[in-house]
């Protein structure tokens, strides 16, 4: 398995240690959240544009609003993925 060193928090990719939620989040309290999971090979997100999409079809089905668009998930998951990959990345969850 390989360490994950950096997280992508808020449009920035940090340290694991600055990458900390406030105790008060909604998400943590009530479970208001959603989340896709993304398998990655050789740092290539298999089906991004489509994980994405129901990513925001989740959140929209709750009435979140994304503070990103779907390409720009897509952005900056490929960005991550970049930095992410000095080895394999497996995984990521959005």
């Amino acid at each position: 398995m390989i360490p994950i060193t950096e997280v992508w928090v808020d449009g920035r990719i940090v340290p694991r240690e600055e990458g900390v939620l406030p105790v008060m989040t909604h998400a943590l309290h009530y479970a208001g959240a959603v989340y896709e999971g993304i398998r990655a090979y050789d740092g290539v997100p298999f089906e991004l544009q489509r994980h994405a999409e129901r990513l925001a079809a989740s959140a929209a089905h709750l009435r979140f609003k994304l503070p990103l668009s779907v390409e720009l998930i897509c952005e900056e998951t490929r960005d991550y993925l970049g930095v992410m990959s000095r080895g394999v990345v497996s995984a990521i969850r959005s």
